[in-house]
């Protein structure tokens, strides 16, 4: 991954430039904002070539990671990862 932008503690974007053929040219963006007393996280991982199987996989995982990130954030446990064989 390739940092393309920073401004922290608020924005992180990054640029994938190596790893599965499918996610490289991606760019993943994590964004907080505060309102109140909560924090929101927008995620995005954006310009996909094409919508395959395993952009469906990729977009299931994040859905995962970012729910066991909230658990671990609020509750101080999150979900762990179970390894693929």
């Amino acid at each position: 991954m390739k940092v393309t932008k920073l401004s922290a503690p608020q924005l992180v974007q990054w640029e994938c430039v190596d790893g599965d053929d499918e996610w490289i040219g991606t760019e993943l963006s994590f964004e907080l904002e505060q309102k109140d007393n909560t924090t929101f996280l927008k995620f995005l991982h954006m310009n996909w070539a094409d919508e395959t199987e395993f952009f469906g996989f990729c977009n299931h995982q994040w859905g995962r990671f970012l729910d066991s990130l909230k658990s671990l954030c609020e509750t101080g446990k999150g979900t762990p990862v179970i390894a693929l064989s």
